[in-house]
């Protein structure tokens, strides 16, 4: 009996070798899917309707890059937003003897309307090499309130204001001097440039940086357009989008080519504003084009009307 026992506790023992060798074996880590994560961030959660948004999706994969097919990810899904801009910058961390790859990005869009606005899940598929095995993963949905755009307030123009003080100080001086005289100063009436002179007057003292800083010049003509926009046709350009300047102009009655010609430059100025684009003395030609093409028909259209009726209201 005590021989059987021996053998049966040897058996035993014999037998559970192997299977303890199969569960450390089934415990070694398996890498099926790689090192891989995603993660989506706003530049803000609320903004007004004048604003940019910026949407940056950063993608960090651990390891050997060369494991990873990744495709790229396209644009979000996105509601009552306009896509303005896109960009992609790669990086590489190291941090003792692990490799850490990231993938930013970047998004920006406007507002469509007051509201909410959505960007939904952006979706990546990839490859992991060493097994084949095809996988994706995704951001999270967002939501971004809209609100009412904020005018932007105007800088006060000291020079303006201390020419207008010395111009009020010596008409007090004069108004004195002659009151003590007995005499009545004769009143001189102004009238004040028309909106065309006042652009071409702008326009002529940017010429010094016309071929030195193509980017500030043309961003500087955009404004002198805006400006002479609102001061002839009383159309606020800066809260209103492309399509809708190009309209509210064509209401006034401007030629289809000068409106062509607008279109086409502020087509420009969005890509040189937003897109990264590197601005060309063709550019800067563009520009001034339109802004030409559009003084040109307010002076025909306006200054000779504007004389004679002066000249009636003299009469």
């Amino acid at each position: 009996m005590v021989f059987i026992s021996v053998l049966l506790f040897l058996s035993t023992v014999l037998m559970a070798q192997p299977q303890a060798d199969s569960i450390a074996d089934s415990l070694q880590p398996v890498q099926e899917w790689g090192n891989i994560e995603v993660e989506g961030a706003l530049s803000t959660d609320s903004l007004t309707q004048n604003d940019t948004l910026t949407f940056t999706m950063k993608l960090q994969l651990k390891g050997n890059p060369d494991d990873y097919a990744i495709a790229e990810p396209g644009i979000p899904p996105i509601s009552n937003l306009n896509l303005i801009a896109t960009s992609q910058t790669n990086r590489t961390e190291r941090t003792g003897d692990e490799t850490t790859l990231i993938k930013e990005y970047k998004f920006v869009f406007t507002p469509v309307s007051i509201g909410m606005a959505y960007i939904n899940p952006l979706r990546i598929q990839y490859v992991f090499v060493p097994n084949g095995e095809n996988r994706s993963l995704a951001s999270s949905r967002l939501e971004i309130e809209v609100t009412e755009p904020i005018i932007p307030k105007k800088g006060v123009d000291w020079i303006v204001i201390i020419i207008v003080l010395i111009i009020v100080a010596t008409g007090a001086i004069i108004a004195y001097v002659l009151a003590k005289k007995n005499q009545t100063p004769e009143v001189v009436e102004t009238e004040p440039d028309p909106p065309e002179k006042v652009a071409r007057h702008r326009l002529a003292n940017l010429k010094g940086d016309r071929d030195s800083d193509i980017i500030n010049y043309i961003d500087d003509v955009t404004r002198i357009l805006y400006n002479y926009v609102y001061d002839r046709y009383t159309i606020d350009a800066s809260r209103l989008s492309q399509n809708e300047i190009i309209s509210a102009l064509e209401n006034k009655g401007i030629p289809p080519t000068t409106a062509k010609h607008i279109d086409n430059a502020l087509d420009i100025c969005d890509h040189v504003r937003f897109a990264g684009h590197k601005a060309t003395s063709l550019d800067r030609d563009s520009i001034e084009l339109a802004l030409e093409s559009l003084l040109n028909y307010g002076e025909k259209s306006f200054l000779g009307k504007e004389r004679a009726d002066t000249t009636d209201s003299k009469e």
